[in-house]
């Protein structure tokens, strides 16, 4: 059964997701929870520390656990479909358990206000970034095993260009309205660059 304090964590990171940090006032909180005053600050002493808490718990803890290992054996192209697809499913997972339209959903301003207001934020983010590019390394390293990369295409330059290039299309999905097509649009991409760097 959902404690009253997890109520709150999850009912804010909706809100947070969809609304600036700003907007979260403790009126909309106590609306959302059903809470009182009283018993808000019986769990949370303030809204930065119930963001530190949402940030926490379901933004890195998620995004650590998103569920996905290269495959050494797989094909390039094969194994950054599949990690595509674990973000795909991070994002569903997202929407559906805070009961809100994918469309509304913006992970860049959460992060960016979280980066504003949390002081320790940004070298998580840096970390987490650093960890999908290592994840796309492997993925290239194993393709260059398998003898499937021009012998001159280095694989440290590429994944930090790759994982550049996806929160682009990620940003400009949100920016622009087209959420729902940007994996389609990021695996295209993959494919591409897939030929692009292929041993012929």
């Amino acid at each position: 059964m959902e404690t009253t304090k997890q109520n709150i964590i999850n009912k804010a990171f909706g809100l947070f997701l969809t609304i600036s940090y700003r907007e979260v006032t403790l009126r909309r909180l106590l609306k959302e929870t059903g809470l009182s005053k009283g018993a808000f600050y019986h769990h949370f002493s303030s809204k930065e520390e119930l963001f530190t808490e949402v940030a926490e718990q379901f933004f890195f803890g998620a995004a650590a656990g998103m569920g996905f290992t290269p495959s050494l054996e797989a094909g390039f192209v094969m194994n950054m479909e599949k990690l595509l697809d674990a973000k795909k499913e991070a994002f569903k997972w997202f929407a559906g358990n805070y009961g809100v339209d994918r469309k509304e959903l913006n992970f860049f301003m959460f992060i960016a206000e979280a980066i504003r207001y949390l002081p320790d934020v940004r070298e998580k983010v840096r970390a987490m970034v650093e960890s999908e590019k290592q994840q796309v390394k492997i993925i290239l390293q194993a393709a260059a095993a398998r003898g499937e990369l021009r012998p001159e295409a280095d694989p440290d330059f590429l994944a930090g260009h790759i994982v550049k290039a996806f929160d682009g299309y990620e940003m400009h999905g949100v920016l622009l309205g087209y959420s729902a097509e940007t994996i389609t649009s990021e695996k295209e991409m993959v494919r591409q660059l897939g030929e692009l760097i292929r041993k012929h």
